[in-house]
């Protein structure tokens, strides 16, 4: 029997990943949705990084990152220090692009980096002001 190669593999088992990542963002949004949240953008890139979600209610802007893993425990503690500080500056980028925020129209906005865990079968726990760089 011929065996698959290394690299295909590799390629599969991303695209599965991929797969439950985008899901999960999925319900992540219907569910930032559902407690009022009008969301802005999702999988926003830049050159410094990427940032899942970027909601917003009354006046404040939520940079969220989503991580599903295979138990609560491992999905709470799932965004190390890199990957904040790495949110962080893609939130600048986001912020010094859209001009709205910027030239004093709302200048009573706050800006937070939430944290949302998923996990099977239904966890979900929304993690407001996850951390402050």
């Amino acid at each position: 029997m011929k065996k698959s190669p290394q690299h295909f593999t590799k390629g599969v088992l991303g695209l599965k990943a991929y797969k439950t990542g985008y899901f999960a963002e999925f319900i992540a949004r219907m569910f930032l949705r559902v407690k009022g949240y009008k969301i802005l953008a999702k999988n926003y890139k830049t050159g410094v990084g990427e940032i899942d979600i970027i909601a917003k209610k009354k006046n404040c802007i939520a940079f969220i990152e989503v991580k599903y893993r295979k138990t609560k425990n491992d999905a709470l503690h799932a965004i190390p220090v890199k990957t904040q500080q790495r949110i962080c500056k893609a939130a600048g980028h986001y912020i010094s692009h859209n001009s709205v925020y910027t030239q004093g129209n709302d200048p009573n906005f706050t800006l937070r980096f939430d944290f949302i865990a998923c996990a099977p079968p239904y966890y979900i726990k929304h993690i407001p002001n996850a951390w402050i760089l």
